[in-house]
Formats: structure tokens, C-alpha cells, sequence
């Protein structure tokens, strides 16, 4: 049996379509996973930095309502020029780690928008792989159809 050019031109059709339902197929399992994956880390990131959020507010409300009862204790007995340099001293150190929790909340961040770029990364290289799988198969498909 031998093959007319119609013949070759519809095994290639075939063969395209074969080829373009499985590299879809596969992108969409791909990203699916990816998907996935980016929001499980995503909701984790978040939790871990809201809990961590949430235990520093609560321990520097904490340090503020004790230091701040105490200074006021101390202005009510005292009443001296001594209040305003207390004063101005918490609030720097406040103020400092206030400063500090911000910090470390925005290098979390940045981790963050690097497991978000690493994940990108991955999937324009599946997606490379996926290209040069149908330049791969359409060089097949050439040769076949000049061989035959």
C-alpha cells in the first residue's frame, strides 16, 4: 500500500492535532499543579507572617500598656521635668520597634516574591520543554514525510 500526498497531508493533521490536545493537556495539568501549589504556599506565607503579625502586636501592646502604667505612676508621684525625657526615651524605643517588626515583615515579603518568581521560573521552563517538544515533532513529521 502506498501513501498518496492526501494520505500524508491528514497522517500530519492527525498527528498535529494529537500533538497540540496532548501539549494542552499537559499545560493545563501544569499550571493546574503550579496554580496549586503557588496559593498552598501562598495561604501558608500568609498565615505564618499573620500569626507572626499578630504575636508581635500583642507583645508590644503588652510592653506599651506596662511601660506606659508605669510612666504614669511615676509622673503622678513625681511630677518632676524628668516625664518629658521618659516620654521622648519610650517613644524612641517604640518607635525602634515598631521599626523592627516592620523590617522583618518586609524581608518576608521578599522571600515570599521569591518563591513567587522561583515558581514562574518553573513553569516558563516546562513551558520551553513543552515548545521544544513540538519543534522536536515537527522536524519528525518533515523528515517522515520526505523520507515517504
Amino acid at each position: 500500500m502506498t501513501l498518496d500526498n492526501d494520505d500524508l497531508i491528514k497522517i500530519r493533521q492527525i498527528v498535529e492535532e494529537v500533538v497540540t490536545v496532548k501539549i494542552s493537556e499537559s499545560e493545563v495539568r501544569m499550571e493546574a499543579k503550579l496554580t496549586t501549589r503557588f496559593d498552598e504556599k501562598l495561604t501558608e506565607s500568609e498565615a505564618r507572617l499573620t500569626i507572626s503579625f499578630d504575636q508581635k502586636l500583642n507583645d508590644l501592646e503588652t510592653q506599651l500598656t506596662s511601660t506606659f502604667d508605669q510612666k504614669l505612676a511615676d509622673l503622678e508621684t513625681r511630677l518632676t521635668s524628668s516625664f518629658d525625657k521618659k516620654l521622648a526615651e519610650q517613644t524612641f524605643v517604640f518607635a525602634k520597634a515598631l521599626a523592627e517588626t516592620e523590617k522583618r515583615l518586609e524581608e518576608k515579603i521578599e522571600i515570599n516574591k521569591a518563591i513567587i518568581m522561583g515558581v514562574r521560573a518553573e513553569f516558563d521552563g516546562v513551558y520551553e520543554a513543552i515548545r521544544d517538544l513540538t519543534v522536536y515533532f515537527e522536524k519528525k513529521i518533515d523528515v517522515l514525510e520526505k523520507s515517504a
